[in-house]
């Protein structure tokens, strides 16, 4: 009975799967291709001024590509516009960035992307940041906005963020890897910062890979002279060994009697999975709902250098289109595991609840009638699945969100 309901499950997953992200503060909204937004703090030349720096990537599979003469291209248009804090226009920068490729195949990947840095010289103050995308093939626009609150910089010692980079840009402003994550078999990342000082002492640098435990992997510490011009650092972070999982780069600058911190989170993830897997153990105990006995047996008591291929034997049995890179379904429904997570969390992650088990199960429902505080009655919800001919109550009995699958009984 378990196996002929995975099996229809799966067949749902395939029916809905497709491209789909959840709510992230850096993505933007709307009905064009989706792109991510950096908006980070550089150096100045005057010291009494902030170089803020908007940097907008839109991954090569999100847009709409048309055949030219030797290759493909996307067209746009791209606006990204800074308010103070009263709602007027303080700059603006406009630009039509076109990206091409001559292979097909590039055209389909996210690990690529087209990039546009706008970077606006401006006084310390609160801000509205905004940028635009419009894609000239569909028409499709899409919105990023922000606030930001930007400090007066202390001349005796400045930092500014740190920047991701792609390998063998030759400046801070090329090839600015906006995507904040990487895979288990790269060697290694660069990322670059600037300081500058009008203190006569030299700066202690100091920098370290932070884990998702607050523990550090290392210390590294190098000193520099100080210079009031804005001076470029570079860092080579060493990805083996960290293993997939949830880390930040802390860099702290010392000197003149200051102390300065700024850190960048990101994130190691296993290639060819979706970016939420992080935690392989985790991601295969997430499985459970539709795996067999024998199949969690297998994976969970591999030995650790065989585990990683005994998940991917799991999901390659089940990717409905083999002959390409992308498994929908193993992406669908690590999907539905991390929306549980942000929307169904209580005392346990949102997965493993009852609301959460359901939703991971068949997807969004057709309809949800809440009750919150119905009279002589606890506060339940019926979730309808028009399309599979059910429905779902969840009964919160303690009051305190832990909502409980009350019918069916022994619904799995």
């Amino acid at each position: 009975m378990r196996r002929m309901l995975a099996l229809a499950v799966m067949m749902s997953l395939v029916a809905i799967s497709g491209a789909r992200m959840l709510t992230d503060p850096d993505l933007s909204e709307g009905d064009g291709p989706q792109f991510q937004c950096r908006v980070g703090q550089l150096l100045a030349t005057s010291p009494d001024s902030i170089c803020l720096q908007v940097v907008v990537a839109v991954p090569y599979d999100n847009l709409h590509f048309v055949r030219a003469d030797s290759g493909f291209v996307a067209t746009s248009e791209l606006v990204s516009s800074l308010y103070n804090k009263q709602g007027a226009l303080v700059a603006e920068r406009m630009s039509e960035p076109m990206v091409f490729t001559a292979d097909y195949h590039e055209t389909n990947l996210a690990t690529r992307a087209l990039t546009r840095a706008d970077q606006y010289v401006i006084l310390p103050g609160d801000y509205r940041v905004r940028a635009v995308f419009v894609e000239r093939e569909s028409d499709g626009e899409s919105r990023f906005e922000a606030e930001i609150s930007l400090a007066p910089p202390d001349s005796l010692l400045r930092l500014s963020d740190i920047f991701w980079i792609q390998e063998g840009a030759s400046g801070l402003v090329e090839a600015l890897r906006v995507v904040k994550f990487f895979f288990t078999d790269q060697e290694s990342a660069v990322a670059r910062f600037q300081t500058a000082s009008v203190g006569a002492e030299s700066l202690q640098i100091e920098w370290q890979i932070v884990g998702a435990e607050a523990e550090s992997l290392g210390t590294h510490v190098f000193r520099v002279a100080p210079t009031p011009e804005p001076t470029l650092h570079e860092l080579r972070v060493n990805l083996q060994g960290l293993g997939s999982g949830e880390y930040t780069l802390h860099v702290e600058a010392e000197g003149s009697g200051r102390r300065v911190a700024r850190e960048l989170p990101f994130s190691v993830s296993l290639r060819g999975l979706p970016r939420s897997v992080v935690q392989l153990d985790l991601a295969i105990r997430q499985v459970r709902y539709i795996a067999s006995g024998e199949e969690m047996r297998r994976m969970q008591e591999s030995p650790p250098y065989r585990r990683e291929e005994a998940f991917r034997d799991f999901w390659r049995r089940r990717d409905p289109t083999p002959n390409t890179e992308q498994n929908e379904l193993m992406e669908e429904y690590y999907y539905r595991v991390e929306y549980t997570n942000e929307n169904f969390s209580t005392n346990r992650q949102g997965w493993e609840t009852d609301r959460g088990r359901i939703y991971v199960l068949y997807g969004e429902p057709s309809d949800i009638e809440r009750h919150p505080f119905e009279i002589n009655s606890k506060p339940y919800e019926v979730w309808y699945y028009d399309h599979l001919n059910r429905r779902f109550v969840f009964v919160d009995y303690t009051g305190f969100g832990e909502y409980e699958l009350a019918w069916p009984e022994g619904a799995r």
